[in-house]
């Protein structure tokens, strides 16, 4: 079983807001940091270890399966009388996937399937009408995925990491607004 005392990382967040003559501007940035993951083996899996036979989910699983040593976002965010504006990034560092085995490598056969990192940018534009008919109303066109990011391919169920990674590809949208 884990033990819950070999799991060790920070999680650093940072959120600034200024007015200028310019508009308002928030920029928040999140980081989760794994320095230490840790899993001691069952007997079995130790006595595996000790004939000199690699194994999986034993001993640091930092950058295995799931467990990137690094995940951030950053988002920045605009607004001036009825503008408005936004960006969003999200990393997700890369790891192994030691599910398969590629021998694709004959310098290194029997290497885990490396999984590279994933960055993904999104933005959006708004309009927040003050009067008129489409008064307490806001329009807001965005773009998810703007460079059209695919998921690094792993050996999951769906080629990639679901919990990691998406499959979306870039797309645009329009949401419309208007309260009562």
């Amino acid at each position: 079983n884990l033990d819950p005392r070999e799991i060790e990382g920070v999680d650093f967040g940072i959120q600034y807001s200024v007015d200028i003559d310019a508009g308002s501007f928030d920029l928040k940035l999140n980081t989760a940091y794994l320095s230490r993951f840790n899993q001691d083996p069952s007997a079995p899996l130790q006595q595996l270890i000790d004939a000199g036979v690699s194994v999986t989910n034993a001993g640091s699983l930092i950058e295995q399966n799931g467990r990137p040593r690094v995940r951030s976002t950053a988002s920045l965010n605009w607004k001036k009388d009825s503008w408005g504006a936004g960006m969003f990034v999200r990393y997700v560092g890369d790891i192994v996937d030691t599910s398969t085995r590629a021998d694709r490598d004959t310098d290194n056969p029997g290497a885990a399937l490396p999984v590279g990192d994933f960055t993904t940018v999104s933005a959006n534009v708004r309009y927040r009408f003050d009067s008129g008919t489409l008064e307490n109303s806001t329009i807001k066109l965005g773009m998810r995925n703007i460079f059209d990011e695919e998921p690094p391919v792993a050996d999951q169920q769906l080629g990639y990491f679901g919990s990691l990674h998406s499959n979306r590809g870039r797309y645009a949208y329009a949401e419309f607004n208007k309260k009562f």
